[in-house]
């Protein structure tokens, strides 16, 4: 659900072997993240990044040294997989655990872990039924978010940055100033700079606030994305329970 949720407003590789391999290891309830970063090294050897576009600059540069020590990062791509803990958890307490040890294993900073905990924060109100004004309110309250009066303004006058905090509450933004589902794929599609992760951002949310149709088996998720992404997700099942890889 949250792969296809993360790629459906643009639908490019990002964050995808991230993604699958952190739903991989929370949903078998491996609460080690020594083992998470063993997953990651072992799939990356296997499946490299020559460009660095793939997993991006920070974490391709991350692997390509061995995964051997928490990363130090700022920016807010953790919020794609941690996002999982939103339909996982069953009350907040469990929500912010599960975040903290998910993010800090590439995210090892606060505003990263900010940045995660409001991105599932916001699926998990979603799922309990709360409404926009309410969650707005929490958010406001918990992480000083104020919305935006002119969004689509701000959208395309948006400048890269690496400011998880920026990046975040854009895509919250987009969220709540729009009527439906297309309407966030569409303001995302005005963005010129950080579009991949703030329309990931933007889809996993939305699927959770407008309660989207989901694609929750791999038949399904075959006939609506390309090749490759079903045989990463195939692929990456081999690596799963192998413990070969020598990292410490």
């Amino acid at each position: 659900r949250v792969i296809t949720a993360a790629l459906r407003p643009i639908r490019t590789m990002p964050c995808l072997a991230r993604t699958i391999a952190t739903m991989d290891w929370l949903m078998s309830d491996w609460h080690s993240s020594k083992r998470l970063n063993k997953m990651f090294y072992e799939y990356y050897i296997n499946y490299p990044d020559k460009t660095d576009k793939v997993y991006g600059s920070g974490l391709h540069s991350w692997l390509e040294k061995g995964a051997q020590w928490y990363r130090t990062d700022y920016g807010a791509s953790c919020a794609v997989w941690a996002s999982v803990a939103g339909h996982k958890a069953t009350n907040m307490r469990e929500l912010k655990r599960l975040v903290k040890r998910i993010t800090r294993c590439t995210h090892n900073t606060d505003t990263a872990l900010q940045s995660s905990e409001i991105v599932s924060i916001v699926i998990y109100l979603c799922k309990k039924g709360f409404k926009k004004n309410k969650i707005i309110e929490y958010l406001h309250k918990n992480y000083n978010y104020t919305m935006c009066d002119n969004v689509e303004k701000e959208v395309k006058e948006h400048q890269f940055t690496s400011n998880a905090k920026i990046v975040t509450f854009l895509a919250l933004d987009i969220l709540f100033s729009s009527k439906q589902y297309s309407d966030a794929c569409k303001l995302c599609g005005y963005l010129k700079e950080n579009k991949q992760l703030i329309s990931c951002l933007t889809g996993i949310m939305a699927e959770a606030y407008f309660n989207t149709p989901l694609y929750n088996n791999l038949e399904q998720f075959k006939s609506i994305f390309p090749k490759e992404y079903y045989t990463t997700l195939k692929e990456f099942k081999k690596y799963k329970f192998s413990a070969n890889t020598n990292v410490k």
